[in-house]
């Protein structure tokens, strides 16, 4: 089924721009639940773009970056409710960065999501360690991804 006026237009501009916020407004009986804000960092494009995707679709902004570094520049302009970060970025990993957002002022009541394609306990454990709220192994189905936005909701 091809895809519907709106959406693809917001594809089309991700495509081409690559990197921002986009806003949807919810048309499936969650029109009085404001949309959250989501900051996707995550050096692969097309993971970043995919996971980008599906937060649209839930109803919700993003904005995207690809590095830590960039992650640390717009963060406090976006202010974001929800901060997904992988692990594995070049640079300044993901535990860095989520201990360097949440020192930041305004990141008090931000939830932190550690995605990752490394899985296991001693991973888990150091995302705790460094302030994540939550653990993701990818790849992810949007039924985990939908379950820690309405968590976050509830904070």
């Amino acid at each position: 089924m091809r895809s519907t006026s709106r959406q693809h237009k917001l594809r089309l501009a991700s495509r081409i721009f690559g990197s921002g916020i986009y806003r949807v407004s919810t048309t499936d009986g969650n029109e009085n639940r404001a949309a959250l804000r989501v900051l996707i960092v995550e050096d692969n494009l097309a993971a970043a773009q995919t996971t980008g995707w599906m937060i649209e679709e839930l109803g919700h902004d993003y904005h995207m970056v690809h590095s830590a570094e960039q992650a640390l520049e717009e963060a406090a302009s976006y202010a974001p409710d929800i901060a997904l970060l992988d692990i594995s970025l070049p640079g300044l990993n993901g535990f860095d960065l989520c201990q360097a957002l949440r020192a930041l002022p305004g990141f008090e009541r931000t939830v932190f999501v550690a995605q990752t394609g490394w899985a296991g306990d001693t991973f888990r454990h150091r995302a705790a360690d460094a302030g994540f709220h939550h653990y993701i192994a990818k790849p992810f189905v949007i039924e985990t991804l939908m379950a820690i936005l309405d968590d976050s909701r509830a904070r």
